[in-house]
């Protein structure tokens, strides 16, 4: 739940890039609890003084990023 709830503090496309790059699918309410722990151990969700979860490093936002347009490059290239 602590990973869901930081996600979803993120930006919406960033949130939806994300999670298509951990789960396959970008609909939050489909995500199993396996994929829920995958989350957790991406985002590493830290509280905050007012209770909400944040992700702890944004960088891993930057590395899935990186990583998703790898994979698109590698899949365009393949049909050239």
């Amino acid at each position: 739940y602590h990973a869901l709830k930081a996600v979803t503090n993120y930006k919406k496309s960033d949130m939806n890039m994300l999670l298509e790059f951990l789960c396959g699918t970008n609909d939050i309410t489909l995500i199993t609890k396996a994929e829920a722990e995958r989350i957790i151990k991406w985002v590493d969700p830290q509280e905050d003084e007012n209770g909400d979860y944040f992700p702890k490093n944004l960088k891993r936002l930057e590395q899935a990023k990186m990583i998703l347009e790898h994979i698109q490059n590698a899949g365009q290239e393949k049909l050239l």
